[in-house]
């Protein structure tokens, strides 16, 4: 190999600063391939890494890499908020038996009232014939029209009633109603 032509070192010492790579092109030229070789194993042996530590950043610049790190705070953060607002639906029996958030879909069974701490409760019943009462903080603005309430929250055994957290309030669609008019 001439000195006109580019020396390329071993993946080993591509991990070194550049200037000593420049440096260590410049020493070799003229020397014959057992000496330049011998010279990289000698130099190879001062900086190579630990078999666990690498230098690689797989071809990221930094501000990619910091990129990179919020977006993975953003989708773990939102994962993490996400796990709240997850319930799964069971029946009015399986809710009082459940420890967390469930959510209890019934209808009506009683128009409901404001107990003595402003708690807007009521009772719903189930396909199977199950009753609970509700206590939610507020009454639904729509909750005079509705047929059905979807109740999100945990049921109180101290108490025994469900405390709800959000309503979805069902109410009967206009266009039954423009068919039972006729």
């Amino acid at each position: 190999m001439s000195c006109s032509e580019r020396w390329m070192p071993s993946r080993s010492l591509l991990a070194m600063r550049p200037k000593r790579l420049r440096s260590l092109n410049a020493s070799h030229c003229g020397r014959s391939a057992s000496r330049r070789s011998s010279a990289m194993a000698s130099i190879a042996g001062e900086h190579s890494l630990s078999p666990g530590a690498s230098r690689r950043t797989w071809g990221l610049k930094p501000v990619q890499w910091m990129m990179l790190g919020i977006v993975a705070l953003a989708l773990g953060f939102g994962g993490w908020s996400l796990r709240g607002s997850l319930a799964r639906a069971v029946t009015i029996t399986e809710a009082k038996q459940a420890g967390g958030t469930v959510q209890v879909f019934g209808y009506l069974y009683s128009k409901g009232a404001y107990d003595d701490k402003l708690n807007w409760t009521f009772d719903i019943q189930d396909s199977t014939g199950a009753t609970i009462k509700v206590v939610h903080a507020t009454k639904p603005g729509n909750f005079d029209d509705a047929i059905s309430v979807a109740a999100t929250g945990r049921f109180n055994p101290d108490k025994g009633v469900f405390e709800a957290d959000q309503l979805l309030v069902k109410c009967p669609s206009k266009y039954q109603e423009q068919a039972s008019n006729g």
